[in-house]
C-alpha cells in the first residue's frame, strides 16, 4: 500500500507538511476485535484501517541499547520513579489547581462531586515476617521481605541432581564455559546439588542453525539439562532455541549471556543463582513457608495431585489474574460453573471447597506509610506484609489491598484482590495471609513478588508462549518450571 496523490495535498493543505519521499510504504493499523466489539455496544461506529506515512511517524520506548546501558537507565529511573512524598506533594498541587479553577468547580458541582484536599487517613494491618525453610534450617524474610543471601548458602529442600547434561557454547567462549563448569561444580555441594561434567559441544559459529543442528545431534533421551552460552543477546536465536527445547524435542534448557559470565568477581554469585534457576528447571524445589497445600491452575491439576497424594484436594483456592472490574461477574458466573463441571468429572460426591481470587494490579490506588508526628513527619513505602480491607475498599465487594513487595525506588503499588467465590468458608484473615504467603513462592526471585506465585509463573509461561515459542509446550514438560 502506498501514499495516494489525495494524501500529499491534503498533508499540504491543511498542515503545511510536505511529503519529500513518494514512494515509501505506508504503515497499516488494524483496529482489535475487541475495540470494535466495544465501540459497537457504545453505539460507536467500527473502526477502520487506519494507514500512517512513516516519513511523518517517530519511534517511541527505549531501544535495546539504551536498556542495556545501566548509568541511562538509572537516570531514567531518577525522573520516572517518584516517591512517595513527591507523589503525594504533585497531586496535592493538582487538587489545589482544580479547586481554584471556577470552571472546574462548576462542571464538579453539576455532577455533585467535590475533590477532597488531602489525601485519606486510615489504619492499616501488618503481617510479621515469614519463616523461610530450608532443607535443614530456616531463617526470617525480615522486614525488606529478602532472603537472597541464605538462599545462596543452605540447601534447598529437594535436590535434582545433575548427572547427564550438555553445554554448548562458541569456540572464543570456550574458557568462559570452562570457567562456569568449574564453578556450577563449587557452588553447588553448599546447596545441596550434586553436579557431574558435562558434554561439551563447540560450535562453528553462532548462527542459529548451528547451534540447532548441534542441539539435535548430541540430544538423547538421558539429557537433563541444555546449556546454551550465547556470545551475544538475540531475540531471534533465543526463541529458535527455546522452541526446540519446549515442542520439538523436550529438554529442560537454560540460556546464558557469554557477558554474564565474563566477570569474575560476580561469577561465584552469578553461578549460584544459574544453579539454583537449573534446580527448579529440573522440578527440585529451593524453600518453602509454612501453609496448607494449594492447588491452583498456574500450580497443578487435580489428576496430578491425585496421583501424588492419592486423594483428591478438599479445599481449592484459584487466583484468577487479568480481570478488570467490569469482567468480575463472568468470572463469578460462568468460569465458578465451569470449574464446578469439571469437579463433577471425578464423580458426583466429589463437591470441594473452592475460593476463587481475583488478582488486580494495575490500579490507581496508593497507600503511603506516615512516619512520626506533627510537621516532622514524613511519607513512606508501606512494608511488605501490609494489607488494608476497609474504608477504600467497595461496599458491595469481598476485597481487600495487599502490598506484599519491597521496593526501593519509586512508590510501591499494593495488589487489589476480590473473592468473587468462596465456600470455604474461610475467616478473611486467613484468606490474607494466605495470599501474603504465596507470594513467597516465586522461586526466580529470593524475595516476595507483588502476586501470588502461581499468577507469577502464568505471567513467565505465558510471555515464553507468545514472545518466543509461539506454540504449546510439550506435555512432557508440563510437571516442572521449565519456563523461568
Amino acid at each position: 500500500m502506498f501514499i495516494n496523490i489525495h494524501v500529499f495535498i491534503l498533508s499540504r493543505k491543511a498542515y503545511n507538511i510536505e511529503i519529500k519521499d513518494h514512494g515509501q510504504p505506508l504503515l497499516v493499523h488494524r483496529p482489535k476485535k475487541k475495540d470494535n466489539e466495544q465501540g459497537g455496544r457504545r453505539g460507536r461506529q467500527s473502526l477502520e484501517i487506519i494507514c500512517l506515512i512513516p516519513e511523518l511517524c517517530s519511534m517511541t520506548g527505549l531501544t535495546d541499547t539504551i536498556r542495556s546501558d545501566f548509568r541511562v537507565m538509572k537516570d531514567i529511573a531518577a525522573h520516572t520513579r517518584v516517591g512517595p512524598m513527591q507523589r503525594l506533594d504533585a497531586m496535592k498541587k493538582f487538587m489545589q489547581n482544580i479547586n481554584s479553577t471556577p470552571e472546574a468547580l462548576e462542571q464538579l458541582s453539576n455532577w455533585g462531586l467535590r475533590l477532597d484536599q488531602n489525601a485519606l487517613q486510615t489504619e492499616g494491618r501488618h503481617f510479621q515476617p515469614e519463616q523461610i525453610r530450608f532443607l535443614n534450617s530456616s531463617c526470617s524474610a525480615g522486614n525488606e521481605a529478602d532472603w537472597g543471601r541464605e538462599a545462596t548458602r543452605q540447601k534447598v529442600i529437594s535436590a535434582v541432581d545433575l548427572h547427564s547434561w550438555m553445554v554448548l557454547f562458541c569456540k572464543k567462549d570456550q574458557s568462559k564455559a570452562l570457567e562456569f563448569i568449574s564453578m556450577m561444580k563449587q557452588v553447588t555441594p553448599s546447596l545441596g546439588i550434586r553436579v557431574s561434567d558435562p558434554t561439551m559441544v563447540e560450535v562453528r559459529d553462532d548462527r542459529t542453525e548451528t547451534y540447532l543442528r548441534n542441539i539435535r545431534e548430541n540430544l538423547h533421551p538421558r539429557i537433563q539439562m541444555v546449556v546454551i552460552i550465547f556470545p551475544t543477546s538475540r531475540d531471534d536465536r533465543y526463541a529458535a532455541v527455546k522452541k526446540l527445547c519446549c515442542v520439538e524435542s523436550p529438554v529442560p534448557s537454560q540460556v546464558i549471556n557469554a557477558r554474564t559470565i565474563s566477570q569474575q568477581n560476580k561469577l561465584r554469585s552469578v553461578t549460584q543463582k544459574i544453579a539454583l534457576q537449573i534446580n527448579v528447571k529440573l522440578g527440585g524445589t529451593l524453600w518453602g513457608v509454612d501453609i496448607p497445600s494449594v492447588s491452583g491452575p498456574a500450580v497443578t491439576h487435580p489428576f496430578t495431585f491425585l496421583s501424588v497424594n492419592n486423594t483428591l484436594p478438599q479445599r481449592i483456592v484459584v487466583f484468577r489474574d487479568g480481570v478488570g472490574d467490569g469482567q468480575l461477574k463472568i468470572v463469578a458466573g460462568y468460569e465458578v460453573e465451569q470449574l464446578s463441571e469439571c469437579f463433577a468429572l471425578f464423580g458426583e460426591a466429589y463437591v470441594p471447597k473452592m475460593t476463587v481470587i481475583v488478582v488486580q494490579k494495575r490500579i490507581n490506588t496508593r497507600l503511603f506509610l506516615s512516619e512520626g508526628r506533627g510537621p516532622q513527619s514524613r511519607l513512606a513505602n508501606p512494608g511488605p506484609g501490609t494489607v488494608l480491607d476497609h474504608t477504600i475498599t467497595r461496599k458491595d465487594w469481598y476485597d481487600f489491598f495487599l502490598v506484599s513487595q519491597h521496593v526501593r525506588q519509586g512508590t510501591v503499588t499494593p495488589t487489589h484482590y476480590v473473592v468473587v467465590h468462596d465456600t470455604s468458608k474461610w475467616k478473611p484473615d486467613i484468606v490474607q495471609k494466605l495470599t501474603y504467603k504465596l507470594t513467597h513462592l516465586y522461586y526466580n526471585w529470593p524475595g516476595t513478588v507483588s502476586v501470588p506465585a502461581p499468577c507469577q509463573y502464568a505471567h513467565k509461561l505465558a510471555f515464553q508462549v507468545g514472545q518466543s515459542i509461539h506454540a504449546e509446550p510439550s506435555h512432557d514438560l508440563s510437571d516442572r518450571l521449565f519456563f523461568l
